[in-house]
C-alpha cells in the first residue's frame, strides 16, 4: 500500500491525498486506490475525491470563515455564495465605516458649531452686560446730574433769600437813620414809615 507521498508526481489537492494498494487483489484498490482527507490533524477515508476534496473545503470554511480565500479551497465554486456574501459583508462593512466616518465629520463639525456658537454667546453676553453697565453709569450720570442741579437751585434760593434778607436789613437800618427826628419839650420823636411795624421802644 502506497500513497501520493511515495510518487514523484506534485501533490494537486490540498490537504487530500490519494492511497493505492498494489498489493490488493482489487483492482479498484490496487490502481485507483481511495481517498484520505486530513482534517484537524486527523485523517478521514473517502473512496470518492469529491467526497473527500469536499469535506476538507468545510473544514477550512468553517475554521476560517469569512477570512476563507479561494485559493484555501479545492473546489472554490462550491463556496460561490461565501464568497458572495464576503463581498456583500466587506462592502457593508465599508459602507458602516463610510457611514461612522461620515457621522465623525458630522459629530465634528457639530462640535466645532457648538463651541463657536458658546464664543458667540458668551460674546454676546459681555456686550449685554457692557451695555447694562453703561445704562446704569449713564443713569448714575443722569441722576448726579439733576441732584447737582437741584441742589445748586436749593443753594441759589437760600443765597437770594439770605441776600433778600440782608438788603432789607440794610434797608431797614437806612431807613432807621434817615428818619427824621423832632424834640417836643423833653421828648424826642421819629417820623412813622407806612412800612414800620409798631412797636415799643425807649425814648431816646
Amino acid at each position: 500500500m502506497k500513497d501520493d507521498d511515495d510518487d514523484d508526481e506534485d501533490i494537486v489537492w490540498k490537504g487530500v491525498r490519494t492511497v493505492t494498494d498494489r498489493h490488493s487483489d482489487d483492482p479498484w484498490a490496487k490502481h485507483v486506490g481511495w481517498y484520505v482527507a486530513t482534517i484537524d490533524g486527523e485523517d478521514h477515508t473517502f473512496s470518492l475525491l469529491s467526497d473527500a476534496l469536499r469535506a476538507y473545503d468545510s473544514f477550512v470554511v468553517s475554521t476560517k470563515g469569512f477570512k476563507t480565500k479561494k485559493e484555501h479551497l479545492n473546489l472554490p465554486g462550491d463556496w460561490d455564495k461565501l464568497f458572495r456574501d464576503k463581498a456583500k459583508g466587506e462592502k457593508h462593512k465599508l459602507e458602516i465605516e463610510e457611514l461612522e466616518e461620515r457621522h465623525d465629520k458630522e459629530m465634528e463639525k457639530l462640535r466645532v458649531k457648538a463651541e463657536v456658537d458658546q464664543e458667540s454667546a458668551v460674546r454676546m453676553a459681555v456686550v449685554k452686560e457692557e451695555r447694562k453697565v453703561r445704562e446704569v453709569q449713564h443713569k448714575i450720570k443722569i441722576e448726579y446730574k439733576e441732584q447737582s442741579k437741584k441742589e445748586m437751585e436749593k443753594l441759589k434760593r437760600q443765597y437770594e433769600q439770605e441776600n433778600v434778607r440782608r438788603l432789607e436789613e440794610e434797608a431797614r437800618a437806612e431807613k432807621q437813620k434817615l428818619k427824621p427826628r423832632y424834640q417836643v419839650g423833653e421828648e424826642v420823636y421819629a417820623a412813622w414809615w407806612p412800612d414800620d411795624k409798631k412797636k415799643d421802644e425807649q425814648p431816646l
